[in-house]
């Protein structure tokens, strides 16, 4: 089962759902009414013909109808982002605290004393329960940095000075081989700046924990 909270995948798959078709039309209405106009409208006199009278309300009725479904997109997309922040201050689940650096990532767990620290070309493992709300911290010691998990659509900025608070679930168990990285251009060895996420069930991420302290 997938878990609601901090799931972002599922959140905006579910809004991509909506972009996808809405974009598809109104491509295909625009396409079919340039290539109308192209065919129907085409003059065969030298000169440049005048253009008649602007059909104002059709103009406007368009216009209107655009504005309708970007108002539209915009509030369902700001309001699965107001949904994901709410978590943001919850206080249950594993805490893993992320310092990221030119060019390594190291996750710390708190709770049970644990870390987990990488090297510029040896990636780090981010150890995480599955289906489970895991509430992440995050800060830069350099540039910015940004945490991204592409598998579940999730990506954050990570600021010099600053902490960064968000919760992430990941619904399945395995190994995504490389599967976080940098999305933040951060300097000359940013493309290797990577880790890698084992999912594990919540029992195994325990014994996981107590092995490691």
């Amino acid at each position: 089962m997938i878990a609601s909270i901090g799931n972002t995948r599922e959140q905006y798959q579910d809004v991509f759902g909506l972009y996808w078709p809405i974009g598809v039309a109104v491509f295909v209405l625009v396409a079919g009414a340039l290539v109308f106009v192209v065919v129907r409208f085409r003059s065969r006199e030298p000169e440049f013909p005048r253009g008649a009278d602007a059909k104002r309300p059709l103009e406007l009725g368009w216009i209107a109808v655009v504005a309708a479904l970007v108002a539209v997109l915009l509030a369902l997309t700001y309001s699965s982002m107001d949904d994901l922040e709410a978590f943001e201050d919850q206080k249950d689940g594993p805490l893993v605290e992320i310092t990221a650096a030119k060019w390594n990532w190291r996750f710390d767990y708190p709770e049970a004393g644990v870390s987990q620290v990488g090297g510029d070309r040896r990636p780090t493992t981010l150890v995480v329960p599955a289906d489970t709300p895991v509430r992440f911290r995050g800060t830069s010691v350099d540039v910015i940095h940004a945490f991204w998990v592409p598998e579940v659509r999730f990506k954050r900025d990570l600021f010099p000075g600053r902490r960064t608070s968000f919760v992430l679930s990941f619904p399945e168990e395995g190994l995504l081989h490389l599967g976080g990285e940098c999305n933040q251009f951060c300097g000359l060895l940013h493309a290797t700046m990577t880790f890698n996420i084992r999912v594990v069930a919540p029992a195994a991420f325990e014994r996981w924990l107590r092995g490691r302290r």
